[in-house]
């Protein structure tokens, strides 16, 4: 279960503290002329795939070549289109409610849109995997959100309260997806853009069949899944909590429905939390209007100003050395970038694979060259005698000196090792001293 936290200063979405009452008169009348234009925010174009944020970068229209300035506030400019926007997991009364109206007005500002743009140019290092991932799940593909709001696609991010990586996984909740060692050389799975990515669409799969709609399933990878259910049960018992507020019935969406998540108990300010009140705290319930406004950004960007020039999708392999590697020494014998490795390799920690069935990925493009520098690595480090052993998961100095009849001190001395715990599996040890007469 991922905690409540506060996330690092500087992310895209930080928490709007802003509830509809203190929306200004301003707001107001946009927000009424958007819900009663037939012009308006829910007559936005529909792509081709109602799922297709993220997926090809902008929509039609929307390809540009540099960053130019947004308007002071968007919400006029969304009144200039015909269609409706659909996403998958929320509808058109989520993305109507005067909360995420509010969220969009306050991020699509000019002092706010150079962070979302950085975060979208540092997506393209895994927006394909993370999209290729969604896709085999069968989830919605605005669920890559949740990266953008958690970690602004940094898969080196750290949160105060130690949560790390693109999806911010917690310690309290690696398992039992995600593994880390503390032993040389160090590893943790948060920082494994694959592995964290799968670990996060299981997540939230499982939240959502626990909650019954994708806006209550997000809530509660924030928020907790237990104290998410507890909210919801209690919202059914009261039938209505303190987070109600009146949300847009558009007519040409029939049959869409509201999220119960708006109309959640939310914790007071201050007050001390007790799990029996059934309530969500005031980040959980900041955080669906970031997560609407995150989609929609991401969705179409070219509307909120920003201007991106798409690359070409980078695709990643993975394999197995099966030897212990450094990433520096691999970068220079295969050509690799470092920088590129260690995007890639974020899970080493001491930038070492180590040997065994560790992954090491890169993209697709330079497979021949990592394959052949990879080759030629394995020729220079194969043991030259019978006199060497590998050591397998479990192992200690001890228990080798022992099964191979060498006193402890002399095998120290043969590998230059000084402590038992720096051994790690995968490592090769040499039993015999290659300069010794061993003629009769």
């Amino acid at each position: 279960m991922i905690p409540n936290r506060k996330l690092r200063s500087g992310r895209p979405f930080s928490s709007f503290s802003g509830l509809p009452g203190s929306i200004h008169a301003v707001q107001l009348i946009l927000i009424f002329f958007l819900i009663c234009s037939p012009t308006g925010i829910h007559s936005l174009p529909r792509r081709n795939n109602p799922e297709a944020a993220w997926e090809n970068g902008p929509g039609p229209g929307e390809e540009h070549s540099v960053k130019s300035s947004a308007p002071a506030s968007p919400l006029p400019s969304l009144q200039t289109h015909a269609g409706p926007m659909m996403f998958a997991s929320f509808s058109q009364h989520d993305l109507l409610h005067p909360r995420v109206i509010a969220e969009l007005d306050e991020r699509t500002r000019n002092d706010s849109l150079s962070a979302h743009w950085s975060a979208m140019i540092r997506s393209e290092l895994y927006r394909d995997y993370i999209r290729s991932e969604i896709l085999r799940q069968r989830v919605p593909t605005e669920l890559m959100a949740v990266a953008y709001i958690e970690s602004s696609f940094d898969v080196m991010a750290e949160s105060r309260t130690g949560a790390r990586g693109l999806w911010q996984f917690a310690d309290n909740s690696l398992a039992p997806w995600l593994s880390r060692s503390e032993t040389f050389p160090r590893f943790d799975e948060r920082f494994d853009f694959r592995k964290s990515t799968i670990a996060a669409m299981e997540k939230l799969m499982i939240n959502r069949r626990e909650t019954g709609d994708w806006i209550s399933a997000v809530a509660a990878y924030n928020g907790g899944l237990g104290r998410l259910s507890r909210s919801l049960a209690a919202l059914n018992r009261r039938g209505t909590g303190n987070g109600s507020a009146p949300a847009p019935n558009p007519a040409d969406t029939p049959g869409e429905t509201l999220s119960p998540f708006w109309s959640l108990d939310i914790q007071d300010e201050g007050e001390p939390y007790v799990r029996e009140a059934g309530n969500i705290s005031r980040e959980t319930a900041n955080y669906i209007p970031r997560y609407i406004a995150a989609s929609v950004i991401a969705a179409y960007p070219g509307r909120f100003g920003i201007r991106l020039n798409w690359s070409a999708p980078l695709h990643w392999e993975h394999l197995s050395p099966g030897i212990e590697i450094e990433l520096t020494t691999l970068a220079g014998e295969s050509g690799v970038p470092l920088q590129i490795l260690r995007a890639g390799n974020g899970e080493y920690l001491d930038g070492i694979i180590p040997g065994g069935a560790h992954e090491l990925k890169f993209p697709r493009r330079y497979s021949s060259a990592v394959r052949s520098a990879l080759g030629s690595l394995r020729k220079t480090r194969e043991p030259s005698g019978p006199g060497y052993y590998t050591v397998k998961p479990g192992d200690t100095l001890w228990s080798i000196s022992r099964s191979h009849g060498i006193d402890l001190e002399n095998l120290r001395k043969l590998n230059n090792l000084e402590q038992d715990n720096i051994i790690h599996a995968g490592m090769q040890l040499r039993l015999a001293d290659e300069s010794a007469d061993t003629s009769n």
